[in-house]
């Protein structure tokens, strides 16, 4: 999993704590799933903590409609907190996923260590 410091020591306990509202009996099984599946759950945890990771496709558009999606990019910023992260164009959406969660996770350490 891509959480690491006090942001992921933070996340282990809101999810033991959140269990009953998550799809997983346990934490063991959470871990195996497929890094599409905790997407949902990680992004829930940054939100509990007014964390905001949101992906915006860039697509491409020709006269009439959007034809395809050319790339992704990735941003994470904390309400009411001056640091802000915006990722350039990510080609994959697994790619953006891991960058929001990423730059989510740099902020929630941040936020914890200055406390």
């Amino acid at each position: 999993m891509i959480l690491e410091g006090k942001c992921l020591e933070e996340f282990n306990e809101w999810f033991l704590l959140n269990q009953p509202l998550t799809s997983f009996i346990y934490y063991t099984d959470f871990l195996k799933a497929p890094d599409s599946m905790k997407w949902g759950v990680i992004q829930d945890y940054f939100e509990s903590v007014a964390i905001i990771t949101d992906i915006q496709p860039i697509f491409d558009y020709n006269d009439k409609h959007y034809t395809s999606v050319i790339s992704y990019n990735a941003i994470a910023f904390a309400l009411n907190y001056s640091n802000t992260s915006d990722s350039d164009s990510l080609k994959t959406l697994p790619e953006a996923r891991t960058a929001a969660i990423e730059s989510a996770c740099k902020i929630r350490n941040e936020q914890l260590n200055s406390k």
